[in-house]
């Protein structure tokens, strides 16, 4: 009973002493109050200067501005403290300064400080900026005389402006191929900073002319002049020298901007007078040159900035304004701009001038103008060579060497697409395009120099990586792709080039036919090289006399070419032959006359057999048999005795031995698929076999790819090579796919075999990959006690036997032990059942040093990395100095990293890491480990993941916490976090600890994305730090935490500054933004980087934030709300005016949404979709719109707001029951409308008519209507007869569609209606469906292609007047068979008798039938094409349970 009183009494005091005292302390300690906060005015004062001074700092800068929520937070701090001095002001106005006191006034005053003082502390942990104090002001959007604001060049004028601010850099480099844009943009440069009032004088000055300086002097008097002619400056000197004195003085004075564009020699600015980068000067220089060579003379690599050409959607604007303008109008000229513009690939100087000449020309002048385009003839276009070729043509003049010229013309040569490194070796080796070299490694190097500097010169480009068919050469392994590329206009200039040159004039011709060389035989005659594609010859003339040519370049394309047998006897000076894709069993006997043939390709020739006749081409040097089918080596092929490369890869090769050890100076050999005969007799015929190669001794490079069979019996001699690519067996894949020189692939081979056969290369191999080796147990012990000095990479799969990769307690170390793996980079161990360490004992020093990569999958056995045994002293803490990327995937028994203890005694350390350092790690991958409960803890090195820049921790059910509160400080550069269903998580930042004492100035990681799925949380964060931890994200996503009731508290969604992407999905929550303390009124939210939100599945989500607020998202592209039954109101940003039968889902200010693209919409509840707050400044520029599950809607788009979606391209309406009509357009003739590209309707029961639409069908490309059972006809003929772009048309499930184009009654005074792009018409699953017209039209496709007709039974014919199908075959009928005859009609009547015969089946039979069908067709849903395959992703019939990675992929 006592403790129920003293329970109960505690009560009283807490509920109501505490507030009594409270009040008495104001009325009796108004001093401390009024003292207190006098304090906190004058510290937050301190803070507020600080903060100031850090802004002049910043927006001193060129081109910076105070960021808005500074300015903002300096607002209010000047507020409140103009409010608080006015507090205390009062204080000293009180009766008698204090002697009378009056203890109302004084009770007010103290409650007043104490309320100023918590305000005060508020706005003050506010004050806090990670993200900096200042943005770069936005650059304007500015229109120069004759040039176009480009959005590809925007981050370079950018990175130029901040070069502008940054006092260490003086000179700033811009350099790209000529009319590429250099000067465009430097100009776009030099008007910024004058806008921008950056200098106080901006000096350009044209220096095309150094082309022609032949003494630098020259160039300095020149310079020197011009810039003083724009200071107003006069020289008092007369020599060079005084006055650069003088100049130099004058740009030390003032800040100034000079450039210097179009430069071509080196001049020494020094002398000119221009301030070198070390010394002090505000001066700033821009070069542009077409060379990055003479460009890097000047400055460092980082300050060099590279223009490239223009990607097509700029490209196009810039042609269709350069043209006038009505391009996009006109229907005719359109298609044929576009192929124009592609002719162009992005180079604005042929851009503009190809516009400038076409511009107001009829359609036969555009039509000859790509036809001379596409042929590198463009002779009758206007301007074209004396600007656009002339201007490339200077670079190539200004090439220094004669090496790198014939390079750049044998590009050239070798027609479109990219330019192989192997195909310029080859040919350039034997037609003397390197001086003095003899040896194909040496040739590769000087080659790789040559190109470097077409490089430089903007002459060559570089290849992005990418999938190619033939993979590079051993000799180009570790050059990326092995491809470089010459821009299309470069490369007619080099075909002008050599026109006009005799030592290099060649021939390139695309789609060559056969009378057009009868006219061409004097040209011929002349010629040095030919490259030629025959696409549509099968037969070439018997010979052509070319005496003087050196170079022959055949591609057949079809494998239907065939080659006469004289055709080559007037061609005997030719040392390369390349033949592609020719229809050959033996080779032409006229090849013998080719006696000074060097090369000969032979590539993709898969009908050839015979090739007896190369054992007369005596001086061959390469040969290069590709994808040639099996041929058979014969004998004559060892009188190739001078054989430097042999290439046969991806063809079959059978043998007699002693060919290949006859080829006594080969270099390179490469066979990748080959039919060798094992050692000894193979089947009673001796083939060729490995240890030929022991006879080859000045074999460098080698590629091979062998059954087991081959498995030489003895360590064969590879002591010479440099380079080798060897596979037996399968491929292990992964690392063996890497970039290096040296690889060695081994799959289902014993390790004593392995050491037998390949010790040597064991030593020097860079690549390893093993699978499923055979009776290894301990990897370095037994395969190579050096330690695998060389290598780079190792892969072991499968290898069941495997319990350590290195156990150094059972080695033999030297004294001093000398290290395993020095080199290592990459390490990867795949289902390997018994391993259990990865290094067992003390690990050697300088081991592992170097390993970059660490990934270990499925290896059930494995408890440690690192496993030190007790009997060993521990190191204090185990350091991998370069790892960067450790991924840990399905390891059910790790315990921890590196432990120590014997097997099986071992308890788990407190953290994952325990004394792990990883100073260099950037990725971190754990997926289901289920031993690990903490990643790191409070005693872990706090710069031991200092790097970490992106974590991925999924399904570690028994994860507890990831950072705990002491390692904060030490993830700095943390920036992607992903965490799906680790289900114990309780929390990612541990932070309990750390608010025990003062949070002010705690470190918290700059987090861009994140993403959580599948978690146990009410909120993401709802604590001060998690406003501090969001200021930098710029994407969060957030799945399947169904106990999460709201996203943020409104203290982090005000930070939110940075966010671009949002997306919650099958989630709690009830409202996105919650007002936890209610402390504000109208709270704003302001998004700036917003640019896509998506809320789906969220099934009890009613408001975005329950009270009144203001919204800003002024970039915002993408809105997406599917599956939130329960919203009421999403969006409000004011009050109903009054009562309305519909609640809106929006209701919000003009300008909310101003950058709106895409918005998909799909709900239940009895929702407006488009209340009058849609405006022009909200919605205007929506191109997609999709409809869906929205059951209480009539009207999708009302006629009042299509002036509002003028833009609108694509409209997509799904399963919504009610909508009687999609688009209104009553009362609103002669407006604009939406020009819709994309139309899709499925599920639409109530729709009856598509009559309204009628408007909008003449930009239409693709109409697809599904599943709308009450629609009985689709189009009028008036309707078809707009349908001028369609491309597509699909009807399908429209259960009381009779006809597609209705049959208006009377007959057709209009006998006509073409359908003149429509490719695909597909009938599906229309079962009252007679004719596609039933009146006496005439109905013409000329593209049609492709028809199908799939259950449709009833329909007897295709229409009842003509129908005109030029390319139309065949038409797919439902069992996919096809079916043609003749014409449409009598293909659907033969259909339609097949489907009924004589005998008719019962209407319960048809039924079932089609109801079976139904349920088995993948075409049950159909789905809109490839142009809005994003909106099946919303799809509510689809599953959304996946991980949270796959559904924002």
């Amino acid at each position: 009973m006592a403790d129920i009183v003293i329970t109960i009494a505690a009560k009283v005091a807490e509920y109501l002493v505490a507030p009594i005292g409270r009040q008495l302390r104001y009325l009796f300690c108004y001093r401390s109050y009024t003292d207190d906060l006098n304090n906190k005015v004058q510290e937050l004062g301190r803070v507020r200067d600080d903060l100031q001074r850090t802004v002049g700092d910043e927006t001193k800068r060129a081109g910076y501005e105070i960021r808005p929520i500074v300015q903002e937070w300096l607002n209010r701090v000047d507020g409140i403290t103009e409010e608080a001095e006015e507090l205390m002001k009062d204080e000293n106005k009180s009766c008698f300064k204090g002697w009378c006191p009056n203890l109302k006034s004084r009770y007010l005053l103290s409650r007043k400080a104490d309320k100023k003082a918590q305000v005060i502390v508020q706005i003050q942990k506010e004050g806090n900026f990670p993200h900096g104090v200042s943005d770069r002001v936005p650059l304007r959007n500015l229109t120069f005389k004759n040039y176009e604001p480009f959005e590809s060049r925007a981050s370079i004028l950018n990175k130029i402006m901040d070069a502008f601010g940054d006092d260490e850099i003086k000179m700033i480099g811009v350099w790209g191929m000529g009319g590429v844009g250099k000067t465009t943009l430097v100009k776009q440069v030099a008007e910024q900073a004058k806008q921008g009032k950056l200098f106080t004088t901006e000096v350009y000055i044209d220096v095309s002319w150094t082309r022609d300086l032949e003494k630098p002097q020259q160039g300095i008097a020149k310079i020197q002049q011009k810039i003083a002619e724009m200071l107003h400056l006069e020289f008092t000197g007369k020599d060079e020298s005084t006055r650069a004195v003088e100049l130099k003085h004058r740009l030390k004075k003032e800040k100034i901007l000079i450039i210097l564009d179009d430069i071509w020699k080196e001049i020494d600015l020094e002398e000119v007078g221009i301030p070198c980068k070390d010394d002090p000067t505000e001066c700033k220089v821009v070069l542009t040159s077409r060379d990055l060579h003479l460009i890097r003379q000047y400055m460092d690599a980082e300050t060099c900035f590279l223009i490239q050409q223009l990607p097509p959607k700029e490209a196009w604007s810039l042609f269709n304004k350069t043209s006038g303008g009505s391009l996009e109008k006109n229907l005719e000229l359109r298609p044929i701009a576009t192929d124009v513009v592609e002719e162009c690939e992005g180079l604005p100087i042929a851009i503009v001038t190809i516009a400038k000449a076409l511009k107001g020309k009829n359609v036969a002048v555009w039509k000859n103008a790509l036809k001379e385009l596409r042929t590198s003839a463009p002779t009758n276009i206007q301007g074209v060579e004396e600007k656009v070729y002339s201007c490339l043509e200077l670079s190539y003049n200004h090439l220094e060497s004669d090496e790198v010229k014939s390079l750049f013309l044998l590009c050239g040569l070798l027609g479109d697409g990219d330019i192989s490194l192997d195909d310029l070796l080859k040919y350039g080796m034997d037609l003397d395009l390197f001086d003095y070299i003899d040896a194909l490694e040496q040739a590769r190097n000087k080659l790789l120099t040559l190109v470097e500097i077409l490089k430089a010169s903007s002459l060559l480009l570089e290849v992005e990586d990418g999938s190619y068919r033939e993979a590079p050469s051993l000799f180009f392994v570790e050059e990326g792709n092995g491809f470089v590329r010459m821009h299309d206009v470069v490369r007619d200039v080099a075909k002008a080039i050599a026109s006009k040159d005799p030592h290099h004039r060649f021939v390139v011709k695309e789609d060559v036919r056969l009378q057009g060389w009868e006219k061409r035989d004097g040209e011929l005659r002349n010629c040095t090289g030919i490259s030629l594609k025959c696409t549509h010859v099968h037969e070439l003339p018997e010979g052509l006399v070319c005496p003087k040519l050196g170079f022959f370049l055949l591609n057949g394309n079809d494998n239907f070419l065939k080659i006469p047998d004289t055709f080559f006897k007037e061609m005997k000076e030719v040392r390369v032959l390349s033949l592609f894709r020719i229809d050959l069993t033996q080779l032409p006997s006229s090849l013998h006359f080719l006696s000074n043939l060097r090369t000969l390709c032979l590539h993709r020739c898969r009908t050839l057999k015979d090739i007896t006749i190369l054992g007369e081409l005596k001086k061959l040097q390469i040969l290069s048999l590709v994808d040639c089918g099996i041929l058979v080596f014969p004998k004559e092929m060892m009188q190739l005795t001078d054989l430097r490369m042999l290439n046969l890869v991806d063809s079959r090769i059978l043998g007699p031995r002693n060919v290949i050890s006859s080829l006594s100076r080969l270099e390179y050999l490469c066979m990748r698929i080959i039919l060798w005969g094992s050692e000894g007799v193979d089947g009673g015929r001796r083939n060729a076999c490995l240890s030929e190669l022991k006879h080859l001794s000045c074999l460098r490079a080698l590629q091979l790819q062998l059954p087991h069979s081959c498995l030489p019996s003895e360590d064969v001699s590879f002591e010479n090579l440099t380079r080798y690519d060897i596979s037996i067996g399968s491929r292990p894949g992964h690392y063996g796919e890497k970039k290096t020189s040296r690889r060695l692939k081994l799959y289902k081979i014993k390790g004593p075999d392995m050491v037998k056969c390949f010790s040597k290369l064991l030593k020097t191999t860079e690549v390893l990959a093993l699978g499923r080796l055979r009776d290894t147990k301990h990897f370095v012990y037994e395969l190579d006690c050096d330690g695998f000095p060389q290598l780079k990479y190792l892969y072991i799969s499968r290898s069941d036997g495997m319990q350590y990769i290195m156990n150094t307690m059972e080695m033999e170390w030297v004294d001093p032990p000398h290290s395993a793996f020095p080199l290592l980079e990459g390490l990867k161990l795949r289902c390997l059942k018994q391993l259990e360490a990865v290094c067992h004992g003390p690990i050697p020093m300088g081991c592992f040093a170097n390993l970059r990569d660490l990934i270990i999958e499925e290896c059930n056995s494995l408890k440690y990395i690192i496993w030190l045994p007790t009997t060993q002293a521990r190191e204090s803490v185990l350091v991998f100095p370069q790892l960067g990327s450790l991924k840990l995937e399905r390891l059910p028994n790790l315990i921890n990293f590196y432990s120590t203890g014997t097997s099986g005694s071992q308890e788990p350390c407190s953290s994952f890491f325990n004394q792990v350092a990883l100073p260099g790690l950037e990725l971190l991958y754990l997926v289901s480990m289920d031993n690990v409960k903490t990643v790191w803890d409070n005693q872990d090195p706090v710069c031991s993941s200092s790097k970490l820049k992106d974590l991925y921790l999924k399904g570690c059910k028994n994860l507890l916490i990831v950072f705990p509160s002491n390692f904060l400080e030490g993830i700095q550069s943390l920036q992607t976090l992903n965490i799906e269903n680790c289900c114990s998580l309780k929390e990612i930042f541990e932070v309990g600890k750390i608010y025990k004492v003062e949070s002010n100035g705690i470190a918290v990681p700059p987090l861009r994305e994140m993403c959580l799925h599948g978690q146990n949380m009410e909120s993401v964060r709802k604590d001060s730090l998690g406003y501090l931890a969001f200021q930098s994200l710029n994407s969060l996503k957030v799945g399947s935490c169904a106990s999460l009731k709201y996203l943020f508290p409104t203290s982090v969604a005000k930070g939110l500054v940075q966010l671009e992407v949002l997306e919650i999905f099958d989630c709690g929550v009830e409202e996105i933004v919650a007002n936890e303390n209610g402390l504000e009124e109208v709270p704003i939210f302001l998004f700036p980087r917003l640019t896509s939100l998506k809320l789906t599945k969220l099934y009890q989500l009613k408001r975005f934030y329950r009270d009144k607020y203001s919204l800003g998202c002024p970039l915002l592209k993408t809105l997406v709300v599917c599956n939130c039954d329960e919203v009421e109101l999403l969006l409000q940003e004011k009050s109903l005016e009054s009562e309305v039968d519909k609640q809106p889902l929006f209701l919000i200010e003009k300008n909310t949404f101003p950058n709106v693209e895409e918005l998909k919409l799909g709900f239940k509840g009895p929702m407006e979709i488009l209340l009058s707050q849609f405006s022009r400044e909200s919605f205007g520029k929506l191109r997609v719109l999709e409809i869906k599950a929205c059951h209480d809607v009539l009207v999708v788009i009302p006629s009042s707001k299509l002036q509002v979606l003028h833009n609108l391209k694509q409209l997509i309406v799904r399963n919504c029951s009610s909508v009687k009509e999609v688009i209104q357009v009553e009362g609103r003739v002669g407006e604009t409308f939406p020009q819709l590209t994309i139309m899709y309707l499925e599920n639409l029961p109530m729709l009856t008519h598509l009559s309204g639409f009628g408007p909008f069908l003449q930009n239409l490309h693709s109409l697809q209507v599904s599943k709308c059972g009450k629609l009985i006809n689709l189009v009028s003929p008036s309707m078809a007869k707009t349908l001028v772009q369609l491309e597509e048309l699909t009807v399908s499930y429209c259960d009381e569609v009779k006809e597609i184009v209705e049959n208006e009654g009377g007959e057709a005074t209009d006998d006509k209606i073409v359908f003149t792009k429509l490719k695909k018409l597909k009938l599906h699953f229309l079962p009252n469906l007679k004719s596609f017209c039933s009146a006496r039209y005439t109905l013409i496709f000329p593209c049609l292609t492709e028809m199908q007709v799939k259950r449709c039974p009833e329909m007897e014919i295709f229409c009842k007047g003509d129908s005109i199908t030029q390319r139309l075959e065949k038409v797919l009928m439902s069992d996919h068979r096809p079916c043609w005859e003749n014409d449409l009609n009598t293909t659907i009547q033969k259909m339609f008798m097949e489907t009924h015969p004589k005998e008719e089946d019962s209407k319960e039979e048809i039924l079932d039938e089609e109801n079976a069908e139904e349920w088995n067709s993948k075409e049950q849903h159909p789905k809109v094409e490839d142009s809005v395959e994003d909106t099946k992703e919303e799809d509510s019939e689809r599953g959304e349970s996946g991980s949270l990675e796959q559904r924002s992929s």
